[in-house]
């Protein structure tokens, strides 16, 4: 898990992490040079928690690097890069293991999420038709959504061409293969993980949702809104250029028309309506 700043976001995700994860970890948070206030915290975190060590980059190298930093530091066969300001459901991480374990040809598999592009659930866009941000119902927890997540989930596991990077699952062998995230190319993310996704396909490999499992997402503490979208434009012209032959287009609608997100999407409106009618 990267981490610049944000520290009460962080925190909150890490509670979530050692609340909601059953399954044996370890987490490492990459300080990539937080104030001094967020490193005496992450320090006492780690401190408390024998499973969870930072690595501090000193000064700041930005979010691609500081990811592959954590990338690279990793020995276990699978890897999950995690944005600092998301809240992890109940179970998040056995589900997500269960996808990939199941699909030998996959090298990523993406949670679901209240706001992850096509991975959102349960509606994709607001009025306006931009990304919807979902709000939880009133009175729910993370958890209680994510058990709703997996109690209506087919387990359909459905193939896509690309995955969202706020939380992804990686088999480290498919990231040794083709070289982990473009640090040059996108220097402070945004269209590092629709680059990498792609790499990764040319190479052979599969990419999943895992409709099962659910992960909040705040939504970038680290950047506001408008800088935020100067980076997404930024990062898009980036794998434009580096993959000319990509139909980006023809991949958002892959991603529109997966069967199982839909009918999910359906299923979880539907449960909610009826219960707060």
């Amino acid at each position: 898990m990267p981490v610049y700043n944000a520290i009460e976001e962080v925190e909150n995700c890490i509670q979530s992490i050692v609340r909601a994860t059953h399954v044996p970890y370890t987490l490492t948070l990459v300080n990539d040079g937080s104030s001094r206030e967020t490193s005496r915290r992450l320090d006492n975190i780690a401190s408390k928690h024998p499973w969870i060590r930072v690595i501090d980059n000193g000064s700041n190298i930005g979010y691609t690097r500081a990811a592959n930093v954590g990338l690279a530091a990793s020995t276990a066969e699978y890897i999950v890069l995690l944005n600092s300001d998301t809240i992890v459901g109940e179970d998040w991480l056995s589900e997500m293991l269960s996808c990939i374990v199941n699909h030998p040809k996959a090298a990523g598999v993406g949670a679901l999420s209240n706001a992850a592009s096509w991975q959102s659930v349960p509606s994709l866009n607001d009025a306006k038709g931009k990304w919807r941000v979902n709000a939880l119902p009133a009175g729910w927890t993370v958890d209680d959504y994510a058990r709703l997540v997996s109690d209506l989930s087919n387990r359909a596991y459905p193939a896509v061409p690309l995955l969202n990077g706020f939380c992804t699952l990686f088999r480290r062998s498919a990231l040794v293969a083709v070289g982990f995230l473009d640090e040059e190319g996108f220097p402070v993310g945004y269209g590092e993980e629709n680059d990498l996704c792609v790499r990764l396909t040319k190479a052979g490999y599969d990419l999943h949702v895992c409709d099962s499992a659910y992960v909040y997402h705040v939504k970038s503490a680290s950047f506001g809104s408008a800088k935020r979208a100067e980076l997404v434009r930024a990062g898009t012209a980036k794998c434009a250029e580096k993959h000319p032959e990509v139909d980006w287009k023809s991949l958002q609608r892959v991603l529109g028309e997966s069967i199982p997100l839909i009918e999910l999407r359906a299923a979880l409106s539907e449960h909610i309506s009826k219960r707060e009618s």
